[in-house]
């Protein structure tokens, strides 16, 4: 795994348990690679092999807090505590941002062009632009297109 900070200036090659992450780094897993990112508010990032992705915006901390991951590539599972105390943590992937209400567990995977998301349990209200905005349920999963960005495929089921 490897750390970097604003302007590509590595920090770190391996990982070290309970490092202390910055706004503006990002984590990058190799193909052998995990990562487990835990939020101050409990709410935890985890990046599968080959992903990368960067702490945008860590600003504030309860109710006022607001966080912003962008997920750049790979496979991410994120559970996001959400609502009342936890402030607002938002995810970016190729044009689209996803945010939740209450406690929410969902899978973003970027291994086709545009994306792939899950909601495990919980709901989650995604939006690409002005042209798409889709409230999820647990248990739904969808699938972007790259032709249109109006256009989604939505299913009550979710690929293992």
């Amino acid at each position: 795994m490897l750390f970097r900070s604003q302007g590509d200036q590595p920090l770190a090659d391996q990982a070290v348990a309970n490092t202390p992450l910055f706004e503006g780094t990002t984590v990058a897993t190799a193909e052998d690679g995990r990562a487990e990112i835990q939020l101050e508010d409990g709410s935890v990032a985890r990046l599968s092999p080959n992903s990368a992705l960067t702490l945008s915006v860590l600003r504030g901390q309860g109710a006022t807090g607001e966080t912003e991951i962008t997920l750049a590539s790979g496979m991410g599972y994120f559970e996001i505590q959400g609502g009342g105390q936890a402030g607002t943590i938002s995810i970016r992937f190729t044009g689209s941002v996803v945010t939740a209400s209450g406690f929410t567990v969902l899978r973003i995977n970027l291994d086709n062009p545009l994306g792939e998301m899950a909601v495990f349990s919980g709901n989650a209200h995604l939006e690409r632009g002005t042209a798409l905005a889709a409230d999820l349920h647990g248990g739904e999963s969808v699938t972007l297109s790259d032709a249109d960005a109006t256009r989604y495929d939505l299913v009550e089921s979710i690929e293992p």
